[in-house]
Parts: structure tokens; C-alpha cells; sequence
């Protein structure tokens, strides 16, 4: 779940560690990506189910990708994740709903 053994801050957010590199090429790998994508998800949608969690998910994006007319650039969708996160617009839907 992180770069260290032990427990620090960082890991006790349930975030990825994103390793950094000088070279373009890879900061857009799928390991990167994977890690900054999971670090965007809001920490209500980690804590649902994983059939709560895909419903949740693929409803908010497509909340998203709706507002957009065409193809959304990833760094764009993961600061419409983020900003979507902090404001009133995250409704999530529990399983005892689905």
C-alpha cells in the first residue's frame, strides 16, 4: 500500500506511493496512472462494497465524461475527480439502495 514497512501518515490514508521520474514516458505509465486514479477516488467510495463500489464509480464517472463533449485527457479527469470529491456532488448509493 506504500513505499515503507511502517506505519506513517501516508500509508494510513490509503494512498498508493506515486515514484516520481524525470522522463515524460513515464509519468503516463499504467502503474502511475493506476496510483494517481486510486489516490483521486474520493475515501467514501473506498469504504463501499465492491459491487456499491463499481456502481458508485462507473456512475461518477460517466457524471463526469457527461459534461465533457468528447474525450477527456486523464490529468483533466483526475482534477474533475478531485473536484468533484470536495464539493456537494458526490451522492453515493449504498447496497441496501442497489
Amino acid at each position: 500500500n506504500s513505499k515503507h514497512r511502517h506505519e506513517t501518515r501516508f500509508s494510513s490514508s490509503g494512498n498508493y506511493y506515486v515514484q516520481t521520474s524525470r522522463l515524460n514516458l513515464n509519468q503516463d505509465s499504467f502503474s502511475r496512472f493506476g496510483a494517481k486514479l486510486w489516490n483521486a477516488i474520493p475515501n467514501e467510495f473506498r469504504q463501499l462494497s465492491k459491487g456499491a463500489f463499481k456502481k458508485n464509480f462507473h456512475d461518477f464517472l460517466l457524471s463526469i465524461m457527461e459534461a465533457e463533449d468528447d474525450y477527456v485527457e486523464v490529468p483533466i479527469l483526475l482534477q474533475k475527480m478531485a473536484n468533484s470529491a470536495s464539493s456537494t456532488q458526490l451522492v453515493l448509493i449504498y447496497p441496501d439502495s442497489l
